[in-house]
């Protein structure tokens, strides 16, 4: 469980770098509002699929814990 939180916040740092190298791009070339727009939106669009996937893997981990208590009773 800690792992798999572990390698998505390493996959989604590896995002955010690839998304500002893709932001610089468009500013550098003269496209300084689309690298905004960019920028921002991707990384909102990141951070709120770590949240999701975060939330899903802990989920299963305490869905897991409710079955065992269910089948000691």
């Amino acid at each position: 469980k800690t792992l798999l939180i572990i390698l998505s916040v390493i996959i989604a740092l590896g995002l955010l770098s690839g998304l500002a190298a893709l932001s610089c791009s468009l500013s550098c070339n003269g496209s300084e509002a689309l690298a905004l727009i960019v920028g921002i939106g991707g990384t909102f669009l990141i951070i709120f699929f770590l949240a999701l996937i975060i939330k899903h893997i802990s989920n299963q981990s305490l869905k897991k814990k409710e079955k065992t208590k269910n089948l000691e009773k």
